[in-house]
């Protein structure tokens, strides 16, 4: 069976330059950038406990509010490979998650947030120490 999802490997984890425009947008109110980039940080492992939780048991409405919730809040931080991890799964949840596409989606998405959180914290840390 042909992967549903192969990730770009040239690109990048995140994208540097929607955390720049995101601090543009704040006027450059580091503060208030690295207060929602920790809200995202901790609920998106919320959101991603939730989506396997709700695939565990077989709520496919959760899941699927759950995975495109995190499809719009990954893309804000520039996760655009966790954000398209996300799409793919919430449309597989859409279509009920037949022919084990969710679960073939399901580690994915666990990766990419993993990797989108490593990079984002390792920013964070950047951002509070220059």
């Amino acid at each position: 069976m042909a992967a549903l999802f192969d990730p770009d490997e040239r690109a990048p984890v995140v994208d540097l330059d929607a955390l720049t425009a995101l601090i543009e947008m704040f006027g450059d109110d580091m503060n208030a950038v690295i207060d929602l980039l920790d809200t995202f940080l901790a609920e998106s492992q919320k959101q991603v406990d939730s989506i396997c939780t709700s695939f565990g048991v077989r709520d496919i409405g959760t899941l699927y509010r759950m995975a495109h919730s995190l499809k719009a809040s990954s893309v804000i931080f520039g996760a655009k490979r966790l954000s398209a991890a996300c799409a793919r799964l919430e449309q597989a949840a859409a279509d009920g998650c037949g022919d084990g596409r969710c679960a073939e989606l399901l580690p994915i998405v666990i990766d990419e947030q993993q990797q989108a959180t490593n990079l984002l914290t390792a920013v964070r840390e950047q951002w509070l120490y220059t």
